[in-house]
C-alpha cells in the first residue's frame, strides 16, 4: 500500500507473497511517477521485506538520478496506524465487491482469485 502524506493519494498492489519485491518495486516506482514528484521520502516500518524492497527502490531511483531518502520506524513505533488502518478500509471494500459479485453472480471468489486483485485495486 502507498499513500500520499499530502495529497491523500493512495495506492494498493496486492501480492502473493512477500517474495515479490520485484513487482512491489516496480508498483511503487509507477506510484512516485504517477504523483509526479522527482524527489520523494519513502517512511516505513523496519520489517525485513519492506528493507529488502527498499533496497531496490533505492538502487534503481539512484541508477535514474532520482533523489531519494528512506526513514524507517524504530521498532514498536505504531505512531498513528495510517497504514494499517488503509489496508483494512481497502480489505473490507475489497469483500464488499466480492460479496457483491457472490450475491448477484452465485461467485465464490477466495482471496487466491484474480478477481480478489481486481477488487482490491479497484477499491481504492
Amino acid at each position: 500500500m502507498d499513500c500520499h502524506g499530502t495529497l491523500g493519494y493512495v495506492g494498493f498492489c496486492p501480492l502473493k507473497s512477500k517474495g515479490q519485491t520485484k513487482l512491489a518495486t516496480c508498483e511503487i516506482m509507477a506510484f512516485t511517477q504517477n504523483i509526479g514528484h522527482h524527489e520523494v521520502c519513502f517512511l516505513t516500518e523496519n520489517e525485513p521485506t519492506t528493507r529488502q524492497i527498499l533496497r531496490c527502490l533505492l538502487n534503481a531511483r539512484h541508477a535514474l538520478g532520482l533523489p531519494t531518502r528512506i526513514i524507517t520506524s524504530k521498532l514498536a513505533d505504531y505512531s498513528n496506524a495510517l497504514a494499517e488502518n488503509t489496508v483494512n478500509k481497502v480489505k473490507g471494500l475489497a469483500g464488499t465487491l466480492t460479496d457483491q459479485l457472490k450475491i448477484k453472480l452465485g461467485l465464490k471468489i477466495g482471496t487466491s482469485n484474480p478477481l480478489w486483485s481486481w477488487a482490491a485495486s479497484s477499491s481504492q
